[in-house]
This record gives C-alpha cells, sequence and structure tokens, in this order.
C-alpha cells in the first residue's frame, strides 16, 4: 500500500515536470523502451584539484557533495590529469581514448604551420576531427556541455562547446529556437536567474575594487568581472536546466563542465575566498542534476563527479625584469636583440606567442604576437600559456644550440624548469642546479605520492616526444621554490605539480574499475569504467579469494524487481547487492517467466551481472510463470532440499510458502545456507516456524555450521520469532550491544521483519541495512547485511 501511494507521487511529479512539457512543447527526442537501461551523468568540476575539494568539504562548502559521501556511500578516489595537466588533453583521453596529440592549451601545429589555442574554434574543431579518426567517442548518442568537444555527441546536443561556437553552429536552427523560447517556458527559472546574477554583479564588483586597490590592471579586472558573472552564474544556470532536460529525455551518457571554480582560481588563486565561493553554487547545481536523474523514468541514471586537474598557487615568471621572450632572445646566440616587437597586435592578450617568421609565412598566431629580428630569416616560435611553454626552434642555427639554450635558459635565465631530448633519446629534466634523466629519476624530484611519481615520470617523456611539442618545453614549476606562470594569473595548470596534477573523482561504490587503479585513476581508467557501465566494452571481473574466513551474507526481499517508481530493473537490484560486495545472497519475491517482468529470469540475470551462481525455488507456480526466492554464491554450491510448507496443504486459498536450502563449499569445508519467505497470518507464521526448526530442516543440518535467512514477516517479540532464535543466534541481537535495525519499508522504516540467524560456528562483525536513495527506491524491502567470521 506504501508503495502504491509512492508510485502515484513519482508519477504525478513526472506529469507536472518542466523539463517534461519543454520536451513536449520544442519535440525534442526521447529514448524509447530504454527504462531498464543504463545511464550516466559525468559532471565534471573544472580546475578544483583534491586537496582544494577536501578543503572546500570541510569548510561547508560542498555540503551535496559530501552527503553522497557519508549516505550514499560514494567513494573518493584521486585522478591524476596526466600531461599536460590541462582540460583539452584530459578530455582527448577521455572523451576518444587517445593521448600524446594536445601538448598544451596553446601550441604550433606543425601540419597546419600556426599556433593552435584550444579557446579557439577552429583550433578545437581541427583537433577534435584527428581524434575522431582515431578513437570512440564515448558521448556518442549522448550530450556535451561546455567542453572543449563535442565527444562524439551529435551538433543539436553540443552545446557550449569550444568546437562548436562558430557562427553555423552557433545559429543552428534548433538551438535557436531553444534560446527563443528559454523565457517562455523555464519563467521561473529565468526570474532566478536575473535575480542570481544582480547578486553575483554587486559582489563581484566589490572584490574589483578590491583587486584594483591591490594593484591589479583595471582593464583585467573590469573583464573578470564580466567573465566571472557569465560564466559563475549564467553558464552554470543554463547548464544545470540543460542536464535535467536531457536526463528526462533519457539520452543514455551526459557530461557536464562547470568552468566557474576554474575562471575564478587562474584569476584570485585555488585557496583564495571568491574561488572556493562558486563551489557553492556548483554544489546547489549537482543536487538538482542528481535528483533530476533519480526522478527520469526513461533510464536507470548513475551520477559521476570528477575534476580533471587541479591549480598551483603562481606568480608571473620574470627574471631580472625581464619576461620569456627578452630571456630567449638574450640567451640564443646570433640572434639580433635589437630588433623591436611588431606594433601590430591584438588587443585581447591573454596568452604569449612569439615568432620570428619569413614574410608571409603564418607559422604562428596567438593572442599576441611580437615579431623580431630583421629580414626573411625565422629563428624561433614560442607558445606560453600557463605555467607551460614549448619553445620551437626553425633556424639550423637555433637548433644547433639546442643543448647549449636549454641549459643557458635555466642557469642564467632563471627559466625554473626545462624538459628536452637529447641525443640518443634520453629525455632530461634540468632546474638550476641539477640535471635529472626521465623516467629513471622521477622519483628523486617529483613531489606526488608513490606510484604517481613514476606515472608522471613516464608522462614527461612522452610529452617530450609528442608530435607538435616543442624542441625545448619550459615549466614554471620546479622541485624547488615558488610555482611561476608565463602569464599574469595567481592559478595555473599544466605542468607536473603535485597541485595541478591530482584531481579527484566521486564514484558510486563498487563501480568496475581496469586492475592497476588502486592508487589513482587516470582518464582512460575513468573511460573505460563508463565504457563498461554502459555495456559497450565490458571490463574483466574481480576474483575471489579461495578460501576466506570472514565474509558477508546479505538478505533481501526484492519485491519482484519492481521499485518504488513502478519500473522493474533486474539491473538496478543488481547493483544494490553489487554495491555491498556481499559474498552469499538470499533473495525474496522473484520473478521467472512472468508477464508482469517481461517473462525474465530475474535470479539469473542478477547472478549473471554479479558474476555469482544462483539457486532458484519456485513456491508459486502458474503454467510457465514462477515466483519464489533464490540463492546467490560466489562459491559451488548444491541443493540440499526444496520444498513447500505442509501448513499450505490445508489451506489451498494461502499463497504457497516455502524453504531452500544450500551447501556451500568454501575452500573445502561446507556451510548450510537457507532462504525462507514466511506468510502474513500469525498462526500460518507460527505453523511455518515450527516447521522450519524442525527435524526436517534445521534438526537435520545437525552440528553443521548453519545460516538460516529471509523475510519472516516476524517481529523480534513474536512467538515464530522466539522459535527460531531458540535454535539459532540473531545477527542483530547476539553482539548485546547493537542495536536492532529496521528493514520495512523503504519509505519509512517501522518494521524488523527480515533476518539473518546463525549457529554458533560464527562471530557477528557487523550489521548494517543501507538506506540511501538507491535502496530506497529500488523495493519496499531494505536490505539487510552482516559481515561473519567463521569458525569451523
Amino acid at each position: 500500500m506504501i508503495g502504491y501511494f509512492e508510485n502515484l507521487l513519482r508519477a504525478f511529479r513526472r506529469r507536472v515536470s518542466r523539463s517534461e512539457l519543454i520536451i513536449a512543447l520544442l519535440g525534442l527526442p526521447v529514448s524509447k523502451d530504454t527504462s531498464a537501461s543504463p545511464g550516466l551523468i559525468l559532471i565534471q568540476i573544472d580546475g578544483l584539484s583534491r586537496h582544494q575539494m577536501e578543503s572546500a568539504m570541510e569548510k561547508g562548502r560542498l555540503p551535496f557533495l559530501r552527503r553522497l559521501m557519508k549516505r550514499e556511500n560514494y567513494e573518493l578516489r584521486t585522478f591524476y590529469s596526466g600531461l599536460p595537466a590541462s582540460t583539452p588533453a584530459v578530455q582527448a583521453e577521455l572523451l576518444y581514448g587517445v593521448r600524446d596529440i594536445i601538448p598544451a592549451f596553446s601550441f604550433l601545429n606543425r601540419d597546419a604551420k600556426r599556433v593552435f589555442s584550444m579557446f579557439d574554434s577552429d583550433s578545437a574543431k581541427h583537433m577534435e576531427a584527428e581524434l575522431d579518426s582515431k578513437g570512440e567517442g564515448l558521448l556518442r548518442g549522448g550530450s556535451s556541455w561546455s567542453n572543449v568537444y563535442t565527444g562524439g555527441a551529435s551538433t543539436d546536443d553540443s552545446h557550449f562547446c569550444a568546437s562548436r561556437l562558430g557562427i553555423g553552429d552557433t545559429f543552428h536552427s534548433r538551438r535557436v529556437i531553444q534560446a527563443l523560447t528559454f523565457p517562455v517556458l523555464h519563467f521561473a527559472s529565468l526570474l532566478r536567474l536575473l535575480g542570481l546574477l544582480f547578486v553575483e554583479f554587486c559582489v563581484a564588483i566589490r572584490d574589483m575594487c578590491h583587486g584594483v586597490f591591490r594593484g591589479e590592471s583595471l582593464r583585467m579586472e573590469v573583464r573578470t568581472l564580466f567573465s566571472r558573472v557569465a560564466v559563475c552564474i549564467f553558464l552554470r544556470e543554463i547548464l544545470t536546466i540543460g542536464v535535467k532536460i536531457d536526463a528526462a529525455r533519457g539520452l543514455p551518457i551526459i557530461h557536464a563542465n562547470f568552468l566557474g571554480y576554474d575562471e575564478q582560481s587562474h584569476r584570485r588563486g585555488p585557496s583564495s575566498a571568491f574561488a572556493h565561493w562558486t563551489l557553492k553554487g556548483i554544489d546547489r547545481a549537482i543536487r538538482q542534476i542528481y535528483r533530476a536523474a533519480r526522478r527520469s523514468s526513461r533510464r536507470d541514471y548513475q551520477v559521476w563527479v570528477f575534476s580533471d586537474h587541479g591549480h598551483e598557487r603562481t606568480n608571473l615568471f620574470k627574471h631580472d625584469g625581464m619576461e620569456l621572450d627578452e630571456i630567449i632572445r638574450n640567451e640564443l646566440d646570433g640572434f639580433d636583440s635589437s630588433a623591436q616587437p611588431t606594433t601590430n597586435r591584438p588587443a585581447y592578450r591573454r596568452s604569449h606567442a612569439y615568432i620570428l617568421r619569413k614574410s608571409g609565412d603564418r607559422i604562428a598566431e596567438g593572442y599576441q604576437e611580437k615579431i623580431f629580428g630583421k629580414g626573411e630569416e625565422q629563428w624561433f616560435s614560442i607558445a606560453a600559456m600557463g605555467p607551460l611553454g614549448h619553445l620551437y626552434l626553425i633556424h639550423p642555427r637555433a637548433r644547433a644550440q639546442k643543448n647549449q639554450l636549454v641549459e643557458r635558459l635555466v642557469r642564467e635565465g632563471g627559466v625554473p624548469g626545462a624538459l628536452v631530448c637529447n641525443g640518443g633519446g634520453k629525455i632530461e629534466w634540468l632546474d638550476h642546479d641539477r640535471k635529472w634523466t626521465l623516467p629513471e629519476d622521477g622519483a628523486g624530484f617529483l613531489p606526488h605520492p608513490d606510484g604517481i611519481k613514476e606515472e608522471v615520470a613516464r608522462d614527461l617523456v612522452r610529452l617530450c616526444g609528442q608530435k607538435c611539442a616543442g624542441d625545448i618545453i619550459l615549466f614554471g614549476w620546479s622541485p624547488v621554490g615558488s610555482p611561476m606562470t608565463f602569464v599574469n594569473e595567481h592559478g595555473s595548470h599544466a605542468g607536473p605539480g603535485s597541485e595541478e596534477t591530482q584531481g579527484f573523482v566521486l564514484l558510486p561504490p563498487a563501480t568496475r574499475l581496469p586492475e592497476g587503479t588502486k592508487e589513482f585513476l587516470r582518464p582512460s581508467a575513468l573511460r573505460a569504467a563508463a565504457l563498461h557501465y554502459l555495456g559497450r566494452h565490458l571490463l574483466p571481473r574481480p576474483k575471489k579469494p579461495a578460501k576466506p574466513r570472514h565474509f558477508r551474507v546479505m538478505t533481501y526481499n526484492v519485491h519482484g524487481c519492481r521499485g518504488m517508481d513502478g519500473r522493474v530493473l533486474t539491473a538496478r537490484i543488481a547493483r544494490v547487492i553489487e554495491e555491498y560486495q556481499p559474498d552469499l545472497v538470499a533473495l525474496q519475491e522473484l520473478d521467472f517467466g512472468r508477464r508482469r517482468s517481461e517473462q525474465h529470469d530475474q535470479p539469473n540475470l542478477i547472478a549473471d551481472a554479479l558474476g555469482m551462481q544462483a539457486q532458484f525455488c519456485a513456491t508459486v507456480v502458474d503454467k510457465d510463470e514462477q515466483y519464489g526466492h533464490a540463492l546467490l554464491s560466489h562459491w559451488p554450491m548444491r541443493i540440499i532440499q526444496t520444498a513447500i510448507f505442509s501448513h499450505h496443504a490445508r489451506k489451498g486459498h494461502i499463497e504457497p510458502r516455502g524453504a531452500l536450502w544450500v551447501r556451500v563449499e568454501i575452500g573445502g569445508e561446507g556451510i548450510n545456507l537457507m532462504n525462507t519467505h514466511f506468510g502474513l497470518r500469525r498462526r500460518e507464521r507460527i505453523a511455518q516456524a515450527e516447521e522450519l526448526a524442525g527435524e526436517n530442516w534445521m534438526g537435520k543440518a545437525g552440528d553443521e555450521p548453519l545460516i538460516v535467512c529471509g523475510d519472516f514477516n516476524m517481529l523480534s517479540r513474536s512467538k515464530p520469532y522466539r522459535i527460531i532464535s531458540s535454535r539459532l543466534r540473531d545477527v542483530q541481537t547476539s553482539g548485546g550491544k547493537l542495536r536492532p535495525l529496521k528493514t520495512y519499508s523503504t519509505f519509512h522504516p517501522f518494521a524488523r521483519i527480515d533476518h539473518i540467524f546463525v549457529s554458533q560456528h560464527f562471530t557477528v562483525e557487523r550489521v548494517f541495512v543501507p538506506r540511501n536513495d538507491l535502496t530506497r527506491v529500488a523495493s519496499d524491502h531494505l536490505p539487510l547485511i552482516s559481515d561473519l567470521v567463521f569458525h569451523p
């Protein structure tokens, strides 16, 4: 009855949903017959390191993410960005599975003979085409929000992506219609957005004044003000609404990138109050998306949260009053140092791209161009953005002095670090007083935890070998001293620093991951996990120990796999079970071949999803349709006995009840495991308890190890309970200090009717009843789980 009214409430909320209204009015395509199919929402918090994430969580800036960890048992792991630690490189590996193709945010593309900036739509589109030819897009059939690439999503479902910000893409017909209809269909959200914009604009003006008084550039502060309001509020709110609509549509995969923290961290620093202020709004947006994903009737969604990289607190690099371009000119033998920069410069100077080029040869482009030297000779090009600069030696005289030049840049020019490939393929890292060979010496100067530093050293070697990498790679980071950056910002990333390379990832418990991911995940590992969850490329199942003494038992009434949202999802039940990694599972109310559950073999579907064996006991049989309970095990088991309780023989109108008894073989030792489901009437339960405790069941097991599980429909003070507990111990009370936990109903647990009883061969270590968003919706019962120690 409780489940019936909860289903009505959920159906009503779907009918009055604004997302459903927009889908109907705009005629947006939706997924059909996919309510039982998995869906994935990837939420990226751009630029937030694990350290800053944990700091913000302690300060209360991320209350919903904290709730995911505490109540939903999400697992926090380190996300290693790879090198360079920048969004274009991370998303190339995550969305396409392609590494070693993006050497920096800004770099010289030798084939196109111009400097690419991944802010630029043409550059991003060019690189996306190359990525698409090398790997499958992760977002195929889904949507991409505020990313560098579409990731395989269609043009209609790619929004605010750098590769789709051209005029033709921006004014795509459906996008124009959506923009025009938004104020009408989402009027309440529009009012909220306007209010947030006003408040943020007022706060931003105050922050701008403080920045000017501290000596910051007024022009840069004004630019920061408008970008802050646009990215931190407007883009965040539009993304949130769009992702909620896509979840209601049932798209198989959705990727959204929140840029607000990254934007403020660049300008104010990663630990600044204003950078952390943006996290509160992002946390609220994630909460809204998470709830929309749970309410979606067209997919069974999971929500994963991660950050692609972190930030180092940086200062602008100068040495003896000179910036990078002047230092290179001074240290390069034979260069005409009297040459003056060109006066024809673009007004917007976010990065530097310095060149000496032949007349009319578009070798390098950037937000700032400086042309040095006279005549026709081209010496070098440098694309330096953030703490990473690629120096391309073009003139033969420049290439001939590469090894001497890199030493002079570091020793005399004060460049914090440099990477160069010398003769014989040897890669060397140089700083002000040492020279290291990579990857062998990486552990000697890299500050990362063990495991990650070896990967960083290998990635430095791979970075040096990329097709579009510079002949000399310059870094603002070094093992000693404060991190520097080649542009005027207080937070930077792209180098091998500990903060900038270590983001975080929050995953639901028991998420299947590739091997070798104990210390950290890199983008390719997260991609493999996503493809596995979506069923596109499956990962191998981890092996169980052969002879454990510690194992976990679960009993769970799954309600025919019909959840409180009215959907029959065996995969969701399997996910609940897999989340808690039990070794032995007793399930009640399972269907086999019934029309109400699409004639599925639910016991074996669940067992196959978990890599377990299953034994089924049918208590209700109607022609080809069966209904009953099952036992699942990671170890071999054989049926000892299945039977319908004899009390049913005299009461034909009462639902038949029975029990299943198997013997589980664990390393040559046997454990008896029974599963049952008692009736709803008091006299019926008393008779069933007496029969189960009698000589044909528990009595026949003798003094052997015995575990009895099930939905007994009996309270702890009832006579049936006293009959069973006189033979075995209740795991919830055997410790003496345990507070019994209720298992029914999921809406508001008020009764303890699911039980696990054990013989004296077992010690109870822990008992718990998980109650989170997943278990509340998956069935009308909560699972009961106990950790046991076996004493043969």
